[in-house]
């Protein structure tokens, strides 16, 4: 049975690499086949060590995986999760603890796409926004960024916002374009009261 999604709050804060083996391949019916040493290429250093400690049957998965349609797709994270048990879309939120006297707030939520703990794809809502006490003011900034390791693949975003007396808003719609397939998207976002907690979250 797999483990459950789980969702981290967290107050915002901030080798020598072994041989990969014969090169793997996984094709896409309705596009270009990945291969393992585009994957590994497109890695980051510390997520490249953790695919170099894959075994071969490890890494032809994975590319089996992120050839999958649902894999990073905006509205298939439940269906890709309990279709593959080595996928897990981590979910973490944080920005200023509640009750501080700041009136400038920044808070934030994230979606990581992993594959046997490796991540391939990040996207993260952002909201700025100033307060009074338990009052929003206005909302400064709204915004999505984004991490993408998967080859062959892209992401972009439009953000808005919006507020009330006492509670701050925003969303990003992302948009994943994949080689001779429809561009699909889904929304993200947060909501936050004026003194920081979070409220309400939409995961794509």
């Amino acid at each position: 049975m797999r483990n459950a999604r789980r969702l981290v709050i967290a107050c915002a804060t901030s080798i020598a690499l072994v041989g990969v083996g014969a090169p793997l391949a996984a094709a896409d019916a309705t596009g270009p086949a990945l291969t393992a040493e585009a994957v590994r290429e497109m890695l980051p250093p510390t997520e490249r060590v953790r695919w170099d400690a894959l075994t071969d049957d490890e890494r032809t998965q994975t590319l089996e995986i992120l050839g999958d349609d649902g894999f990073g797709n905006p509205a298939a994270v439940d269906e890709i999760e309990a279709r593959w048990d080595e996928v897990e879309v981590v979910e973490e939120a944080g920005g200023d603890p509640s009750g501080t006297r700041s009136t400038a707030r920044t808070h934030w939520y994230s979606q990581n796409w992993t594959i046997l703990g490796i991540t391939y794809t990040e996207i993260k809502t952002t909201i700025g926004f100033t307060a009074n006490g338990s009052k929003v003011v206005s909302v400064n900034r709204c915004y999505g960024t984004y991490t993408n390791y998967v080859p062959l693949r892209s992401i972009s975003s439009a953000s808005w916002s919006e507020s009330t007396a006492t509670t701050a808003t925003c969303k990003t719609e992302w948009s994943l374009g994949r080689p001779l397939q429809s561009t699909v998207t889904g929304i993200q976002g947060l909501r936050v009261s004026g003194d920081g907690v979070l409220l309400l979250t939409w995961k794509v």
